[in-house]
């Protein structure tokens, strides 16, 4: 009886130390997910994985250690999102990271219970995604990329780059435009004097013909107000813009670095990406996403192609150029 009580103590202290650290009594790691439509391999998907990666570990969080992710990557059209969205609600996720608006709202239509964090958020009160940015008031918080106060403020930027442009295309995905944040663009464009002519982009294959129509159109100006099926395409489209000598502005930085377009005026990504970790953290220790006030940006930067200006025989005012953050030769 001794022998077999003693060999059944070293069994089960053989199993005792073969066990998973967390059932001896170390915390179990976090599963969060992570959804865009973007190409895991885009620039800018690139630079928001690694981005988001240093923010969550300078907030704790070793990805492999105490913190899972799964990502979620598309193909840069909207049609793709909703399958990823479905697979990582069945993933036992803790909360949602969700790329843009479009991501949000299918993350929203497969749970009304995971919390969901944007990251790059278009006019979230606007489009209805939060009740308000005080109070989102469901399972949606993060950060806002785009507001109308910021949509403003690049048309401002564009009639001062062109004081004589009226007609100015914009290139959207119209599901992130519904007509509570249309009237806020018009608006906008009518206190500087422009017209926006919209031309809607769903699908990335969708980006030529988009362009073939604008450019019978003959604008004086072109918009592009990025999501991920204009991602995917940015560097026709800025190619597009310097051949027609079409003053342009774009809503992400990579429409200057990447493709080579003529301005950009942004919040700062790398600013959002760390508020929307700040979110994660605060969800992951137990808060409600509905009590949890949506940060707005506070940092912006205007960014200036001058060689792009150069190429199109094109003069960017001093005034501008002085508050540029960044010039590009």
């Amino acid at each position: 009886m001794q022998r077999t009580g003693r060999r059944r103590f070293l069994l089960g202290a053989s199993a005792l130390a073969a066990a998973p650290l967390c059932a001896r009594g170390q915390p179990r790691a976090r599963r969060i997910g992570f959804l865009s439509g973007l190409p895991a391999g885009h620039e800018r998907a690139r630079w928001t994985e690694a981005t988001l990666r240093e923010a969550l570990g300078a907030s704790g969080y070793e990805i492999g250690r105490n913190l899972v992710v799964e990502w979620r990557w598309g193909d840069g059209n909207p049609a793709s999102v909703r399958a990823l969205t479905e697979d990582l609600a069945g993933r036992d996720v803790e909360l949602i990271v969700a790329w843009s608006n479009h991501e949000t709202v299918a993350a929203m239509r497969v749970s009304s219970t995971i919390p969901i964090v944007m990251l790059y958020g278009i006019a979230p009160v606007e489009t209805g995604l939060v009740a308000s940015v005080a109070r989102p008031g469901a399972n949606v918080t993060g950060t806002a990329y785009l507001s109308p106060d910021t949509i403003a403020k690049q048309l401002q930027i564009l009639k001062e780059v062109k004081p004589s442009a009226v007609r100015v295309a914009s290139l959207a995905n119209p599901s992130s435009r519904p007509v509570s944040l249309t009237l806020a663009f018009d608006r906008a464009a009518q206190a500087l004097g422009l017209r926006l002519e919209r031309f809607d982009v769903t699908h990335a294959e969708h980006v030529p013909t988009a362009l073939e129509q604008v450019a019978a159109s003959r604008p004086d100006a072109l918009f592009v107000v990025v999501s991920p099926a204009l991602e995917v395409r940015m560097r026709d489209i800025g190619a597009f813009a310097r051949s027609h000598k079409l003053v342009s502005i774009g809503t992400s930085p990579a429409y200057v670095l990447d493709a080579g377009g003529l301005l950009s005026y942004t919040p700062v990504p790398k600013h959002l990406v760390e508020k929307a970790v700040t979110h994660i953290d605060r969800i992951l220790k137990g808060e409600n996403p509905a009590e949890m006030p949506v940060d707005l940006p506070t940092k912006f930067a205007l960014l200036i192609h001058a060689g792009t200006a150069r190429a199109m025989g094109f003069t960017v005012p001093d005034s501008l150029l002085l508050r540029a953050d960044r010039v590009i030769e």
